[in-house]
Parts: structure tokens; sequence; C-alpha cells
């Protein structure tokens, strides 16, 4: 499919996908193999908390893909918005990583 896309277009193209916090325990690592590009991010706000051991493990298991963070302002399992504590850290450790 990624190459028929590519030919298609007729240039370079990515193929990506989001990938969140609460899927880390799923068994997707083949899934995950068909892109070129994963955007992570975090569905729980409060794991935010664990966000560095998170990326670490979405690279480790991924050499090779370009990352990208997805940020929210909302905490979508608490149905409510970041605390700004929470949104500050999650950029602090971001900028930790070579992530556009």
């Amino acid at each position: 499919m990624k190459e028929q896309l590519r030919h298609d277009v007729g240039r370079p193209l990515e193929f990506g996908t989001m990938y969140y916090d609460r899927e880390l325990q799923l068994q997707v690592q083949e899934y995950l193999e068909a892109f070129d590009v994963i955007t992570f991010s975090t569905w729980y706000g409060e794991n935010i908390l664990q966000l560095q051991q998170n990326l670490d493990l979405v690279l480790s298991k991924n050499p090779g893909k370009r990352l990208l963070a997805g940020r929210y302002l909302w905490d979508y399992d608490n149905c409510k918005p970041l605390t700004p504590e929470l949104l500050s850290l999650q950029l602090q450790i971001e900028c930790g990583y070579d992530m556009m």
C-alpha cells in the first residue's frame, strides 16, 4: 500500500500513524512496522509522569522510524483540561528527544 501511494502521488511520501500510551500493552508491533512515522501521544493525563519511559520504549521497539510528538491540551480519559504543570512537564520531556 505504501509503495502504491508513493507511485500514485509521484513523489516521496511518508506513511504515518497515531500511537497512544494506552496501546503500549497491545500486540501492535507488526502493524507499526508498516509505517515510516509514528506520532506518539499520551491519552491519560497522569501518564505524562511516565512519558520519558514510554518514549524510550517506543523508540527502542521502532529503530529508524521518525517519531513525532502528539500533544493535547485535554486529558481525554479524565474529561478535563491538562493542568499547566502536566503540559509544561510534557513539553520539557519531549524537548529531550529529536521529535518534530
